[in-house]
């Protein structure tokens, strides 16, 4: 699992379940992430995006959430 601060009271939760990645934000339902490409995903239950972005390693350091014609980054908690 991996986590994103959104905002320090809303988390995104990042699983994969078999070869499905989901998606959980704070005191919300867990989220079927759907492929568009390789870092980018969507929602079919909200209209949403979420990217994710490496760093010069190649790790994934934050994502950002599209929605409401908006996008606000989220970084990786360790």
């Amino acid at each position: 699992m991996s986590v994103y601060e959104l905002k320090p009271d809303l988390l995104l939760a990042i699983t994969f379940e078999g070869e499905q990645l989901f998606v959980q934000p704070t005191n919300g339902p867990k989220l079927l992430l759907h492929a568009e490409s390789e870092r980018t995903f969507f929602l079919s239950e909200i209209d949403a995006q979420i990217r994710f972005e490496k760093d010069e390693n190649g790790k994934f350091t934050r994502c950002i959430l599209h929605q409401n014609g908006e996008d606000q980054p989220a970084e990786r908690q360790e």
